[in-house]
């Protein structure tokens, strides 16, 4: 994160995300104040998926204890600190979109969610992801797979998506494969459950 040309400093705690489990957030210190969308892409340039911060909380300073030591007691937490995004709030429209944004928001503890907003830039780790495929799927009578939420992390794109692929060929996802190297095919099966293949994983 320090690499980043607009952060100043920076400090990673682990702390519990809104359902309780165990995240990663940063603390960023930047003058420039960049959105969570451009270090959200700066990082996955250089990091995997799991080593990204689940919430950034932008300071105007590092708070210090009087030994000159990262005073953790005074960080505020991410969950009460509205993130800074690049995308500009728009409302959902029609029954799907607003029946996704109400797992969003639950999901990530929030009030309101734009539909343009991304779920990982929200704090959405994969064990929420799970959890959000398991919901749409149940409440919504959607099927997603966990790899559709990344490819689609909108709630516009993912409104998109089930709308116009319900067939079952389009759970088939394919994985990297640039240049000469061969891509991975990813087939979930009839039951369209990621979840079999953990130990492939």
């Amino acid at each position: 994160m320090k690499k980043h040309p607009d952060v100043e400093t920076c400090h990673v705690i682990g702390q519990k995300d809104a359902n309780g489990e165990n995240c990663l957030v940063a603390y960023v210190v930047a003058p420039s104040n960049p959105s969570i969308e451009a270090l959200y892409n700066f990082l996955l340039d250089t990091l995997p998926p799991r080593m990204i911060p689940s919430g950034f909380v932008m300071l105007p300073e590092v708070p210090l204890t009087p030994s000159g030591k990262l005073d953790r007691k005074a960080l505020p937490s991410h969950k009460e600190i509205r993130p800074n995004l690049a995308t500009g709030f728009v409302a959902p429209k029609g029954e799907l979109e607003e029946g996704l944004a109400s797992v969003f928001c639950s999901l990530l503890a929030l009030d309101t969610l734009g539909v343009h907003y991304n779920f990982p830039h929200l704090g959405g780790n994969s064990l929420m992801v799970i959890r959000l495929c398991y919901r749409v799927n149940k409440e919504l009578g959607k099927n997603l797979s966990v790899a559709h939420v990344f490819k689609y992390p909108t709630i516009k794109q993912l409104a998109e998506f089930t709308e116009n692929n319900s067939d079952q060929s389009h759970f088939v996802m394919e994985f990297g494969g640039s240049g000469d190297e061969a891509p991975f095919f990813f087939i979930p099966g009839i039951t369209r459950n990621a979840l079999v293949f953990r130990g492939l994983a």
